[in-house]
């Protein structure tokens, strides 16, 4: 794959966010309630049975700098919590199974009895 449609793809599944500051990441850099920390997730791999995704937190602003850079372990058949740091906590859910569908009597099934 080409570097570009790499990079595009990446950005394409990044969910960003952001939330006020006020919270002393890792006991080591805090952050002011006026200052915004912007959150990207995305995929980092995956396997059949684990989901891995990036968490980067990152402050904004003139002093912006990464706070927290880590990984989330997905299981896709059941809910993930992990504790970042104090109060900030990442839960991931499964999304629900769909369920078959009903096979009527136009539906290439057995016809109904």
């Amino acid at each position: 794959m080409e570097r570009d449609k790499a990079a595009t793809m990446h950005l394409a599944r990044t969910l960003v966010f952001s939330f006020k500051g006020g919270h002393n990441f890792q006991n080591e850099y805090p952050t002011t309630p006026q200052q915004t920390i912007e959150v990207n997730v995305w995929q980092a791999g995956a396997e059949p049975d684990l989901l891995m995704l990036r968490l980067s937190f990152v402050s904004k602003g003139q002093n912006g700098r990464i706070l927290l850079n880590t990984l989330h372990f997905a299981a896709p058949d059941r809910t993930s919590e992990m504790l970042l740091d104090r109060g900030l906590l990442v839960r991931t859910y499964p999304l629900p199974r769909s369920r078959p569908q009903s096979r009527g009597p136009h539906s290439g099934g057995r016809p109904a009895v």
